[in-house]
């Protein structure tokens, strides 16, 4: 049985194609006024070039395309409105009707609609690189910038490198403009790798130079505390030699090297030789516990004789004391012993040797009796 169609029913199904193809068409005009696109199409732009030309070019063949689709659409559509006015009032076997019914395919708006949205995507990806890429070159450059200002200027390399980036960013800006596609291959390779690179060599000189001035801060700090620790050591050994003799003593040994060794140091740091430094800094730190243990031995040294002579003093006196207890004190021999001891523990420098002799013989002495 044929199939039965009106020019009413004809009519609605046109009329809301019609409707659909007027939204449609509006969303291509607006899209063809988008910032986007005209960006795209070098509206009062410099000329695109490269890679962005071609896919420009492309882009608006297409959109140029869609246009001529939405063109056979009304084209269809306008055919249908004749068979309408034609077949008015008629009976729904007209064969106009039918064939104008079939060349009305909705499916031909959706693909029309759905190839609208793939361009605009297009569009709005391409514009999105040609954004970032700008902001890119920019940060990129202001980076440069501080990465100049934190490379050691005895790191020619890197102070090379980043002269050279920037120097590539200078001849990408005209190509960002006129060609971002080949100008964003070119950054990626050229600006962003060897960017990263120095961003971690010279972040990772900063942050060693930064250890670099604590070590040293603390090793200002740690020369200060055997400047304290030489001034008790030399003082003790003062006393000691001054008070008594017959014992070795070794005097404390001077800090004039390793305070002189330490602006070496802090010389090469400025100069940005930090990896000799770190060395040198490393070998101080060792000769300055050397140091301190031959200050502390020389300042226990001299506090040990020191002691031994107070020690000997208050053993004569126990032992003195002993003697008068046992009756014996006004012994000949112990009174010699303990008169002889008793002078040489109270004068300026006291013989260690003989004066511990002389109480040892005392005790012996008082012991016997």
């Amino acid at each position: 049985m044929a199939r039965m169609i009106t020019a009413e029913s004809l009519a609605q199904l046109s009329s809301a194609m019609r409707r659909r193809a007027g939204s449609i068409a509006q969303a291509l005009t607006e899209f063809r006024a988008l910032p986007a696109y005209m960006r795209l199409a070098g509206v009062a732009r410099a000329p695109l070039r490269g890679q962005t030309l071609d896919r420009a070019n492309a882009l608006s063949d297409k959109l140029c395309q869609l246009f001529e689709a939405l063109d056979r659409i009304y084209a269809e559509l306008d055919l249908a409105d004749e068979a309408i006015e034609a077949g008015s009032g008629m009976l729904g076997n007209s064969q106009r009707l039918l064939e104008a019914q079939a060349r009305l395919t909705p499916d031909a708006m959706d693909h029309l609609a759905a190839d609208i949205r793939q361009v605009q995507e297009e569009v709005e990806v391409l514009d999105l690189t040609w954004s970032q890429l700008q902001q890119k070159t920019l940060a990129a450059y202001t980076e440069t910038g501080s990465l100049r200002e934190l490379v050691s200027s005895a790191d020619a390399s890197a102070a090379h490198q980043i002269e050279r980036v920037r120097a590539k960013l200078e001849a990408l800006r005209e190509m960002v403009e006129v060609d971002p596609l080949s100008a964003a291959a070119v950054f990626a390779a050229e600006v962003e790798s060897p960017l990263a690179g120095l961003r971690q060599t010279i972040g990772a000189a900063a942050a060693a130079k930064r250890q670099l001035t604590d070590g040293l801060a603390d090793a200002a700090a740690l020369l200060v505390q055997l400047h304290t620790l030489a001034d008790e050591a030399q003082a003790a050994f003062l006393e000691a030699t001054e008070k008594t003799s017959g014992v070795p003593l070794s005097a404390p040994p001077s800090l004039q090297a390793l305070a002189q060794w330490l602006e070496v140091l802090q010389a090469e740091v400025g100069d940005g030789k930090c990896k000799p430094a770190l060395i040198g800094l490393q070998h101080w730190h060792t000769q300055a516990e050397v140091l301190r243990e031959q200050m502390n031995a020389s300042r226990h040294a001299a506090g040990a004789v020191l002691q031994a002579r107070r020690e000997l003093r208050g053993l004569l006196r126990a032992l003195r004391a002993k003697a008068v207890a046992r009756g014996t004190v006004e012994d000949p021999a112990l009174v010699q012993l303990a008169s002889e001891a008793d002078t040489l523990l109270y004068q300026r420098p006291t013989p260690m040797p003989r004066a511990e002799q002389l109480v040892r013989e005392y005790e012996r002495v008082l012991n016997g009796r």
